[in-house]
């Protein structure tokens, strides 16, 4: 029987991180992915955080998925429209990830699209969202009770190696938020 190849949605971190050669994990992950052991792909968000070429460069080698568009986040020829179940359901990620902020207006704007990276990753049924970001890493586990699984570049290459010496993984993932 085939192992089932893991999708992985890259937090933009991971694409900066893989361009300016500080991270051994995530050029490994992209070794991964090339050698079919993984697919990467980037949520239609990653571009307009990227600011250098040579990031963006990097970035088209991936697949994109769309998420739901945000006013004045989101590109309007990279986005879906969404309904009040959208919004609410992002204000859920919100809440989980970045606790102390008691209205959506408050947030960021990097705030609002690193929910827009969960909300699209989850959305898409992927199988792990790969970051270094301490927000959304310190919150892995109510993300978890979401549908969304987190994890650091090097806790999925350590998951990725074991697999390959016969380790299969498998995940209980709810698809629809409660």
């Amino acid at each position: 029987m085939a192992k089932k190849i893991p999708i992985v949605t890259l937090d933009t971190n991971s694409i900066i991180d893989w361009v300016s050669s500080k991270d051994d994990d995530v050029r490994k992950l992209m070794q991964f992915h090339e050698e079919g052991r993984v697919c990467l792909k980037k949520t239609d968000v990653m571009d307009t955080e990227l600011k250098t070429l040579k990031a963006l460069d990097a970035s088209a080698k991936l697949d994109e998925v769309i998420g739901y568009g945000v006013v004045g986040s989101s590109r309007i020829d990279h986005s879906m429209v969404g309904d009040d179940n959208v919004e609410r359901e992002q204000n859920e990620i919100l809440k989980i990830v970045f606790p102390s902020i008691k209205s959506p207006r408050e947030a960021t704007e990097r705030q609002i699209r690193d929910v827009m990276h969960l909300h699209t990753h989850r959305t898409y049924g992927h199988d792990y969202f790969i970051t270094r970001d301490n927000n959304i890493l310190q919150a892995k586990q109510s993300l978890r009770e979401k549908g969304i699984i987190v994890m650091s570049p090097k806790e999925l290459v350590s998951k990725l190696a074991d697999r390959s010496s016969g380790q299969t993984f498998t995940h209980q993932v709810n698809r629809r938020f409660q």
